[in-house]
């Protein structure tokens, strides 16, 4: 098979047994319906496919999506694989059972948003160690940042395992984490926009007391990464419904 393209960012993972932690984590069943995220040369697409589920893969890189289609030619025959040559984050999908990847380090955060829009029972990603420890911190950790709300928000999120960089080829500058998630909604009824751009703003003086960069909410004189996500939920909710009541 071909080498690997900074285009897409690919490193590969090389340890065989790291797939077989990745695979018991998602624990398929023969009535799942699999979206795999970039695929690459199949080698956990076909571990997958031996518990009998139903495998979408969604592969950006066209010569691993025609390699994977020769490769595997009689699963797609009889309906048990599909191939779909497009970027993860621009293709349209409402639900699936599952969903499995090692994904682009430089992509995670646009991942994690494109979940939030698909209807699942749970993911398993591979990401940059670090990006894991900022999804599950909690506010007393100098990891906490927005992508810790957001998270929470959106998901119960928990580290797996720590995956050597040793365990990759072309070997990264950096570790990482198998993350498992399980949608929850946390969010009141906020709706997504709202609380993305209220989230950022409460982030980008974080710094700074909240009443800095929103006047009048709960906990205002403190600094936005002194509160745990539900406080900051308190915030969001509290000006969302204002803004509402200020709009009737």
């Amino acid at each position: 098979m071909k080498q690997y393209s900074k285009k897409y960012g690919q490193v590969f993972l090389a340890d065989p047994n790291i797939r077989g932690i990745e695979l018991k984590i998602l624990n398929p069943q023969p009535d799942d319906e699999i979206v795999e995220i970039g695929p690459g040369g199949g080698f956990l697409t076909e571990k997958i496919l031996e518990t009998k589920a139903r495998v979408i893969c969604i592969e950006s890189d066209h010569r691993f999506a025609d390699y994977l289609r020769a490769k595997f030619f009689e699963y797609v025959q009889n309906g048990k694989l599909e191939i779909i040559h497009d970027n993860f984050l621009e293709y349209n999908m409402e639900r699936c059972s599952k969903i499995i990847g090692n994904i682009p380090y430089h992509i995670s955060s646009p991942i994690l948003e494109k979940l939030t829009s698909i209807r699942f029972e749970e993911c398993v990603l591979m990401v940059q160690e670090e990006f894991a420890r900022r999804m599950v911190a909690t506010h007393n950790s100098s990891s906490y940042s927005r992508l810790s709300v957001f998270t929470y928000a959106h998901f119960d999120a928990t580290i797996q395992k720590i995956v050597s960089r040793n365990c990759f080829h072309p070997k990264p500058d950096v570790d990482s984490a198998i993350v498992k998630l399980l949608p929850t909604n946390r969010l009141r009824g906020i709706p997504n926009e709202y609380f993305d751009d209220t989230l950022k703003t409460l982030f980008s003086n974080r710094r700074k007391k909240i009443e800095n960069s929103i006047e009048g909410t709960p906990y205002g004189d403190l600094r936005i990464d002194q509160l745990d996500q539900e406080k900051i939920l308190d915030i969001i909710e509290f000006t969302y419904r204002n803004l509402r009541a200020g709009s009737d």
